[in-house]
């Protein structure tokens, strides 16, 4: 029972105070910076990030004659507020869906213009389409996004049999299966 405890002790406690410490006491680091794709669909996992127009934010114009696809999925609530947000009103449109694709996920809303977008929440995926006109551009946005993505269960564990003092192996059964990129040797 004593190698039971001390190898949960090793594997799990870290893992747990590290999630915590960024649940409770948020680190505060350089985002990742992303920018709309230009004439193609982009897919990140992260679960924050800073995100911008084609233009990635300089002051100048976005791409004319757009239609890209920008789409975050973290498996969590994903919360996006626009900091700079001017398009060619009327022609120029910022669509926000919830969900992986267009055709089936529900429309959060759509912005244009200097109409700042607010209440952009979704679950699992957010998927952002941009569409631009070939005639006018204007500066673009630029937005934040984080996402609370619920903390794992830990498993619960066993060794059986017990081993004794003088062993060097012991076997560890789970109640719940392991990605193999969850198991390596620095963990031990």
């Amino acid at each position: 029972v004593v190698a039971d405890t001390a190898m949960f002790k090793k594997i799990f406690i870290p893992l747990f105070a590290c999630l915590l410490a960024g649940i409770y006491f948020p680190i505060y680091a350089q985002l990742p910076v992303f920018h709309m794709p230009t004439h193609t669909d982009t897919t990140v996992l992260n679960c924050k990030g800073e995100f911008y127009d084609s233009d990635a934010g300089t002051g100048n114009t976005y791409l004319a004659q757009a239609q890209d696809t920008f789409r975050i999925c973290t498996g969590g609530t994903i919360t996006m507020n626009f900091q700079i947000f001017q398009l060619e009103n009327g022609f120029d449109t910022l669509f926000f869906y919830n969900g992986t694709t267009i055709s089936t996920a529900t429309m959060i809303g759509k912005f244009t213009g200097s109409n700042m977008p607010t209440g952009i929440v979704a679950n699992g995926c957010l998927t952002i389409l941009f569409k631009s006109s070939f005639v006018l551009q204007d500066i673009g946005w630029k937005a934040l996004w984080t996402s609370t993505v619920v903390p794992p269960v830990p498993p619960t564990h066993s060794i059986n049999p017990v081993p004794s003092c003088s062993t060097t192996t012991v076997s560890l059964l789970l109640n719940k299966k392991v990605h193999c990129d969850s198991v390596y040797a620095a963990a031990f």
